[in-house]
């Protein structure tokens, strides 16, 4: 630590500060004087946390260098903004000047404490007061000798190895919050063993274009046997926010278990799934050793161009445009302070080759329906027509026209629906 203070041009940290220390400020004009000891009341008590990180493969290997930050639990803040409070704000490698791309931006950073693992992966933090607190952990990769590689992090849990980052789809529920933990006078807790695992790599990319000519092939795992893989195929839709991975939906998926590291997914789909143009899927890769997932990749989105007209790739969140008729919409949703009845005639009118234009046209056939007039059902009737089978814009289509069809009301809030 010290030798990257004096690179950034900053005065070394005392050894025996650094067992008190909160985290780190954002601003590293002049850390003598920012970073010192957290405030007596989180670092006079009689309790305590042990964490240890190990690098999972052949052998158990610990983890130096890990960030872990610990912070007594608080409710939920009310509104809607951008967390700063936590490590995992902005932070960036410390290349290049200015020095201020990791730290700690939340205003109750003194009521914070803060360590880093040793070269056996272990982290203690002791003199906390008896108090439930918020556990944060930031794992730098950049220094693993897997060049490009990325990481899983994984918890010891009475039901095996479970991805321990609450905003990971895969994680057991991805809406709970952070790990709380009940200190106890007089104690050192000892945390479940953290693992850090490699994630597979594949020749696919995050929205790349496939087709039914496509075939998956990955790497697989190194230092790690494998007795199969799990490739899933998972029907997904727009997103009203396509940055974000994790708010990808998942309408159904289906899974092929597979020994080599391939599968035509193009030409054999995958299960009763096939890749269909329109659509939209997120595809995942679960190395299987024993019954337990030892490597895995996350999901990735693919899309499948139209074959019926000339179009644009979908919306990625790459530009500052934002789909405007997504997954789980609401019937009276605003898309740039217009609305929709507004908004979805003029993308159809003046951006015909845009990815989403059969979206938009199932999305005013949905407003149409619900005032009840007469070209509603005739739109709807040209999308089963015009669509291929399998496309989840079809389907969506024929589910309002069965419900027409049953006089069932018409949802206020549309979710696309799987192809039948």
């Amino acid at each position: 630590m010290n030798d990257m203070l004096k690179r950034v041009g900053q005065e070394p940290i005392p050894v025996e500060l650094r067992p008190v220390l909160p985290p780190p400020p954002f601003d590293w004009n002049n850390l003598k004087q920012t970073w010192q000891p957290a405030d007596e009341d989180v670092r006079s008590g009689k309790c305590g946390v042990e964490f240890r990180f190990v690098k999972r493969g052949q052998r158990l290997q610990g983890v130096q260098g890990i960030h872990v930050l610990v912070k007594k639990q608080r409710p939920p803040q009310p509104g809607f903004g951008i967390q700063v409070d936590t490590l995992l704000y902005a932070t960036q490698p410390m290349l290049e000047e200015p020095y201020d791309s990791f730290g700690y931006r939340g205003q109750d950073r003194n009521k914070c404490r803060y360590g880093v693992t040793n070269e056996n992966g272990f982290v203690r933090i002791e003199g906390l007061p008896k108090m439930p607190v918020l556990v944060e952990v930031l794992v730098p990769t950049a220094n693993f000798e897997e060049s490009g590689n990325r990481w899983d992090l994984l918890m010891e849990s009475n039901e095996g190895l479970q991805i321990a980052d609450a905003r990971d789809p895969r994680s057991v529920d991805a809406n709970k919050p952070p790990a709380v933990i009940e200190l106890q006078e007089g104690e050192v807790i000892r945390y479940p063993i953290m693992f850090v695992q490699s994630q597979l790599s594949a020749n696919v990319q995050d929205w790349d274009a496939v087709d039914d000519q496509f075939e998956l092939t990955w790497k697989s795992p190194p230092q790690t046997a494998v007795d199969h893989y799990n490739v899933k195929l998972t029907l997904s839709a727009p997103t009203q926010h396509p940055g974000m991975s994790t708010m990808s939906p998942s309408i159904v998926t289906e899974t092929v278990q597979v020994n080599e590291t391939s599968w035509p997914v193009g030409q054999r789909g995958v299960g009763k799934m096939q890749l269909v143009p329109g659509n939209i899927y997120l595809i995942g890769i679960e190395a299987v050793r024993a019954g337990h997932i030892v490597a895995s990749l996350p999901r990735i989105r693919v899309h499948v161009p139209w074959k019926h007209r000339d179009a644009a790739p979908p919306l990625t969140g790459l530009s500052q445009q934002r789909p405007t008729f997504y997954h789980d919409i609401y019937l009276r949703t605003n898309a740039n302070g217009q609305s929709l009845e507004v908004r979805l005639p003029a993308l159809i009118r003046d951006s015909p080759k845009m990815f989403e234009t059969e979206y938009h046209r199932l999305g005013m056939a949905w407003l149409d329906l619900h005032k009840k007039k007469d070209n509603a059902i005739d739109d709807l009737r040209k999308l089963t027509v015009e669509l291929p089978r399998g496309n989840v814009v079809r389907a969506t289509a024929q589910s309002l026209l069965d419900a027409t069809a049953a006089n069932q009301p018409i949802p206020n809030r549309l979710k696309f629906v799987a192809p039948k």
